[in-house]
């Protein structure tokens, strides 16, 4: 089986990113600050008070994040998929053999696992871990994190089951000419 915290809403991406972007602006700026006060010998002052404004200014981003990262978690195995509370309860099952299709990226990694990554998120394209179950009158797509080595192979092992099972899997894949287009 499958666990993971699951992302309640694509608006958690750009709320990440913009921590991120936040705290990256604050080095040069308390830089800046001291080089205006002629005094490099209170950079790390500085660079305290610029943290700490950085800080202030970040809550509410970070509450969003908080709000929206791990409050469920998703538990997947070879017939179902689950979103279950913090304390356990089901709040959703789906089952399987009722999709039409489940559509997945076409290679899951580990979020923000380099440097370029973190970046990339920085930048507002972070890493989008999720899969889509399509039913006959609606879409459904749940986001999610894999955190370890561990937890992407296991979620490779289910879609392997899954595939032999006979589950019509759909893994678009980018191609050189929408690459090129953009």
């Amino acid at each position: 089986m499958f666990k993971a915290k699951v992302i309640e809403g694509r608006e958690f991406y750009k709320a990440h990113s913009r921590q991120g972007q936040i705290f990256l602006i604050t080095l040069p700026v308390a830089g800046i600050m001291s080089y205006a006060l002629g005094n490099f010998d209170n950079l790390w002052n500085t660079a305290n008070i610029a943290f700490t404004i950085a800080a202030l200014i970040n809550i509410p981003n970070l509450l969003k994040v908080r709000k929206l990262y791990g409050v469920r978690t998703i538990e997947i195995n070879e017939n179902e998929i689950s979103i279950r509370s913090k304390k356990g309860e089901n709040d959703e099952t789906f089952d399987l053999h009722e999709v039409k299709s489940i559509t997945l990226k076409d290679n899951y990694i580990i979020s923000q696992l380099s440097f370029v990554d973190s970046l990339k998120a920085i930048a507002g394209n972070p890493t989008e871990t999720y899969l889509i179950l399509s039913y006959p009158d609606h879409d459904r797509r749940i986001d999610f994190d894999i955190d370890s080595y561990y937890l992407l192979k296991k979620l490779n092992d289910i879609i392997k089951i899954w595939e032999k099972k006979g589950y019509k899997i759909y893994r678009p894949k980018l191609s050189v000419e929408s690459v090129s287009a953009t």
